[in-house]
């Protein structure tokens, strides 16, 4: 019968050491060269910090062994087993008088009964060490990899796994906002959306006269996106991603147009054959083909990692969201409302679980919908395909909401007080903060999510989103301020005149810090 191999016998111990270091050396040299894999960059720097633990710990070891063997000797001196002789004792005083000296070889012989016990004791000690280290690396090893399968998994059944970009708090500071760089040629009729390009290079906007495309910083190269349908007027709009395409949502179609060029590369019809809706005490039928006035495409929303396409459709006294594959352009799926509810402004949270809408009942006096639900908030789950939130919300149609970066709070106004500006997780459907902001305009979360700028009357307020102080207000407009949109880079906001009987309304683009 073979002898069972104990690693962590005393007369073995030091060689398992060896081979624990050799295995570590061993596979620091495999980890150079598969340095691409991050499981095993993350198993090289744990060998490397563990290996440094446990040679720490072994030399903390050996002093413990060696303070022992100086323990059990000084034991042995102070309690001899037999009556001692005088010459015994003669020696035992003279050890105590010399109590630096070293212990010698024929000490150390004389010990040898206990020195297996001392190091049984030691060993036992190593092995717990060396345990302790192999089971926390493995533990924080097979952590990662869970995390990691836990993302793909995520990433099938989520539609986005990126993060919009963030900007560096300490890049922002007060004494930098304000500055005007870029001032607009005037409309006679405000503005409907305005839009940075993820690149922060470009702003879109649009007017019920038109879209344009334009330097963001300077006004130069100077576009104008010309539609297919001259019956055609935008609403929202929002760049792909990749800063190369702008979808724009208009009363006809929603449009896919070159960022650059303005040219239109795909235009989409809504999709299915009627929906049914109900308008006071009669049930009526439209296609989804909008065609008239207060019908078609209100909103876009492009998800972040560019998979994905939301726009919100009115048609006649009921709604629906349309979900886009942004490659093929064909539906994916719809979320239906009920109750004549019409969805107009949409935000996807930076991770695409969440898409969160502004809806509107049709029928004011409609007796299916209650007074304070007139104007909510709604947001899906999006892998789930299921309604999570409704809160009443908004000031109106079009009411603006946002998504703070990098979490699933949303700011919006509030319907219930118009005097405030909420901010909700949507996942767990509890109110985060609220803040006593008198504002029915719209609304904009600094990169970083540690600044909030929202529009009262013709002012632009920034306020600190963990105090609520207000740091600044932008005093550069005339008339109300209808859109507001802060660069991806954190450096620029773009602010845009509109509701109003003003002459001339204008964009500026001015310094966020």
């Amino acid at each position: 019968m073979s002898e069972q191999y104990d690693p962590f016998e005393p007369s073995r111990l030091d060689e398992s050491v060896e081979q624990l270091s050799s295995i570590d050396h061993a596979h620091s040299e495999f980890s150079q060269q598969k340095l691409s894999d991050p499981g095993t960059r993350l198993i090289r720097d744990l060998q490397s910090l563990y290996g440094s633990e446990y040679r720490s710990y072994q030399q903390a070891m050996r002093r413990v062994e060696n303070r022992l063997l100086e323990h059990y000797s000084a034991r042995k001196e102070q309690s001899p087993t037999l009556v001692p002789s005088p010459s015994a004792t003669r020696l035992f005083v003279e050890k105590r008088a010399r109590p630096e000296r070293k212990v010698s070889m024929e000490d150390k012989h004389s010990l040898s009964p206990m020195i297996p016990k001392a190091r049984r004791s030691v060993g036992i000690l190593v092995a717990i060490a060396a345990l302790v280290i192999l089971i926390g690396g493995l533990f924080l090893v097979q952590n990662y990899r869970q995390q990691q399968l836990t993302r793909e998994g995520s990433g099938r059944e989520s539609v986005v796994t990126a993060t919009p970009p963030k900007a560096t708090p300490a890049s922002r500071k007060v004494s930098n906002i304000g500055k005007t760089l870029y001032t607009s040629v005037g409309n006679k009729v405000g503005f409907n959306g305005l839009a940075w390009s993820p690149d922060s290079t470009r702003v879109a906007s649009s007017t019920i006269e038109g879209a344009q495309i334009w330097d963001a910083t300077s006004g130069k190269h100077l576009v104008n996106v010309q539609f297919d349908n001259p019956e055609a007027f935008p609403n929202g709009l929002a760049w792909s991603p990749d800063s190369q395409l702008l979808a724009i949502a208009s009363s006809q179609a929603l449009f896919i147009v070159n960022g650059q060029t303005g040219a239109i590369v795909q235009t989409l019809q809504a999709q299915g054959t009627g929906i049914a809706y109900q308008g006071g005490s009669k049930i009526y039928h439209t296609s989804l083909r909008p065609t008239g006035s207060g019908e078609g495409f209100r909103s876009v929303a492009w998800s972040h990692d560019g998979n994905f396409i939301a726009a919100s459709v009115s048609a006649g006294s009921g709604g629906y969201i349309e979900i886009l594959n942004a490659k093929t352009f064909e539906l994916a799926y719809t979320f239906n409302l009920n109750n004549n509810y019409v969805p107009t402004t949409l935000a996807w949270s930076g991770d695409g679980r969440y898409l969160a809408a502004n809806v509107f009942s049709s029928e004011p006096g409609n007796q299916t919908v209650s007074q304070n639900k007139q104007v909510m908030i709604w947001a899906w789950n999006i892998p789930a395909r299921q309604i999570v939130f409704q809160k009443p919300g908004g000031t109106g149609s079009d009411s603006p909401l946002e998504f703070q970066p990098a979490s699933h709070n949303l700011a919006f106004v509030s319907a219930i007080q118009t005097s405030s500006i909420e901010v909700w997780n949507v996942g767990t459907a509890k109110l985060v903060t609220q803040y006593k902001a008198a504002s029915s305009g719209p609304l904009a979360w600094s990169p970083d999510g540690q600044w909030l700028a929202y529009a009262q009357s013709s002012q632009v307020k920034i306020l600190d989103s963990k105090s609520g102080q207000t740091l600044y207000t932008y005093e550069g407009h005339k008339a109300n301020v209808c859109q507001l949109a802060w660069s991806p880079n954190g450096n620029y906001i773009v602010s845009g005149e509109g509701q109003t009987e003003a002459k001339e309304m204008v964009a500026k683009v001015w310094t966020a810090g």
